[in-house]
């Protein structure tokens, strides 16, 4: 059975936005620490499709930083790979072994069971970051 959520920001008072946000994120996906560059201004919206052991989403946000520490991983892990198509923005991700920078359209994918940190940017001219990607349950043996 197909299911269909959406969230935005724009239904939440302005000086709230951000920690909203952030508490979905934590929720919908799994932990993780949520920095942004301007809270006061956090704008942020997401549609996600979830059929199974996969969930398609759709995402356009203010500048931000998510970082999943192991201590974050060790409270709650979904064991989910991470594939996401960039839009708009650039996307910076750093794990353990690699560190890479991702302009529109490029592909990116990473295992949320390990540490990682993403960071979300503006190019010139751009207010919000959008992408869209799959989240895909992992069958760990």
């Amino acid at each position: 059975m197909l299911i269909e959520t959406a969230f935005s920001t724009r239904d939440v008072l302005a000086p709230d936005r951000f920690s909203c946000w952030r508490e979905h994120i934590s929720q919908t996906y799994m932990p993780m620490d949520v920095e942004g560059d301007n809270t006061a201004d956090a704008t942020a919206s997401q549609r996600i499709l979830a059929l199974g052991s996969l969930q398609l989403w759709t995402m356009e946000h203010s500048p931000m930083t998510l970082r999943r520490t192991q201590k974050l991983i060790q409270q709650s892990d979904p064991e989910l790979y991470h594939l996401s198509l960039n839009l708009r923005g650039k996307m910076g991700l750093t794990n353990s072994d690699h560190e890479a920078e991702y302009a529109p359209y490029d592909l990116v994918l990473h295992d949320t069971s390990r540490p990682h940190l993403i960071r979300a940017i503006t190019s010139h001219g751009e207010e919000t970051i959008q992408g869209t990607g799959l989240f895909i349950l992992v069958t760990r043996h």
